[in-house]
């Protein structure tokens, strides 16, 4: 027994560098596509400012997605180690992922009439003393996202099954080309207004899915011809419970939005541009460690390799909180500096600057939190535990809004990135003592 444990931890050990190692690759990689991203949204603020134009697009952006970060980013988390285990027993898993692209286009598909009819009833109910110019303009930009909405859904899926065999480096690369189009659509209309933004976003969805495709059928993860009734009845029965979370998780940015609307003209804005920092710090490097762990956890869990796994777990955790603290202090020293470098030009003033540095620090808080978090809610979802990465999000979000709504009241704009901040440190509290608590019960069944 004792021998058993030294080649777990001896293993984990190498599993730690492994996941460090690929981590730091994705998160070198996809330097190039943030980079691009914060040059578009210069390019934005130079062009639009503050305005009600963008204050929509933002806001449907959001909008159209729920349905998407509701069901398929779900999904994809449970595909994955249903994919990893098919890996495991060499069966050719391309029948599962076609199973589960069809069950999201369905899915999809079925959501969007109902969601478009009862779209301007809510905008009506969460905006009464906004314009009615407004409300129509931000339902148009609505619309003029449904191609990006179907799109989407099929990317996370594609790269849900790249990660499954541990092939990270599109997922790094390929979202710089979002922003490339974005940008060209800008430069080569006559005018800047919405609709730039609009066909920008539909033509980098489509590049993006085609090129993954490309790369799917290049790797034969499209083949198999195994019928995937039992894994796809499992996987939907894995997905329903994150379903609940994703909902609630889901409505986390509506209610900002909706707080920051209801502050006034430049209200969403504000708040998009102050978590445009902290966003990219905590995509590269939140969205690394959550991509690459997960296959090695559920590849541990796939083997019952728990003392490995508990030792994976505390070691990437740990290294997740120092990096996290570290890049946190030494970004918020120079905050007001980097958003004056990024958007202080054209329409975008002194004052926005201001007001923009101060949500961007508090935002920046939550980054060591976000990075342990995500650790630990992988690790849930390689054990299976999707009732408690649901349960956990309904709390954070209630933590959030109330905070959110209260703090706003007295600060503004900076109020509703405390309430933020303030959720993703309760949710890793939670997550710590549950993790402690599932571990424990693994190693003693």
């Amino acid at each position: 027994m004792s021998l058993v444990k030294h080649e777990d931890k001896s293993g984990a050990r190498s599993l730690h560098w492994h996941v460090a190692r690929s981590a730091t690759q994705f998160a070198i990689l996809s330097i190039i596509p943030k980079c691009l991203s914060i040059a578009k949204d210069v390019v934005i603020a130079s062009t639009f400012g503050t305005s009600a134009a963008l204050d929509a697009y933002l806001m449907a952006f959001v909008l159209i997605g729920l349905p998407v970060a509701i069901f398929v980013v779900s999904q994809q988390t449970a595909l994955i180690p249903l994919l990893v285990k098919q890996r495991e027993l060499n069966c050719r898993s391309g029948s599962l992922l076609r199973s589960a692209i069809t069950q999201t286009i369905v899915v999809l598909i079925l959501c969007l009439p109902f969601w478009l009819s009862i779209l301007p009833l809510g905008l009506s109910a969460l905006y009464p003393n906004v314009s009615a110019e407004a409300r129509t303009l931000l339902f148009y930009a609505c619309l003029g996202l449904i191609p990006y909405y179907f799109l989407n859904g099929i990317n996370i899926l594609a790269y849900g099954a790249l990660q499954a065999r541990k092939i990270f480096w599109p997922n790094a690369v390929l979202p710089g080309i979002f922003p490339i189009a974005i940008v060209i659509s800008l430069l080569i209309s006559d005018e800047a207004d919405i609709d730039a933004l609009l066909w920008g976003t539909c033509a980098g969805s489509v590049t993006e899915t085609a090129v993954l495709l490309c790369l799917l059928i290049r790797w034969g993860l499209l083949e198999g011809n195994v019928s995937p009734r039992e894994q796809s009845t499992l996987l939907l029965q894995r997905t329903i419970p994150l379903v609940i979370g994703s909902l609630v998780a889901s409505f986390l940015p509506v209610i900002e939005n909706a707080i920051a609307f209801s502050l006034g003209n430049g209200g969403v804005s504000t708040l998009a541009y102050g978590y445009k920092v902290p966003a990219a710090l905590s995509s590269v490097l939140v969205t690394a460690v959550g991509i690459t762990v997960l296959p090695h956890f559920a590849s541990l869990v796939a083997a019952d390799r728990w003392a490995a796994c508990k030792a994976l777990y505390r070691r990437i955790i740990l290294a997740a909180g120092i990096m996290g603290g570290i890049l946190t202090i030494s970004t918020l020293v120079i905050s007001e500096e980097i958003v004056s470098l990024l958007f202080q030009r054209g329409m975008f003033t002194p004052q926005d600057t201001m007001e923009v540095a101060r949500v961007q620090q508090v935002y920046l808080l939550q980054l060591p939190f976000l990075l342990m978090n995500m650790v630990a809610i992988r690790l849930l979802a390689a054990l299976g535990h999707n009732g408690a990465i649901s349960f956990i999000a309904l709390l954070q979000v209630l933590v959030a809004g109330i905070c959110g709504l209260w703090f706003s009241a007295k600060f503004g704009v900076q109020g509703i990135s405390m309430g933020t901040s303030l959720s993703s440190g309760f949710a890793f509290v939670v997550l710590w003592f549950m993790v402690r608590v599932v571990i424990s019960r693994k190693r003693t069944a």
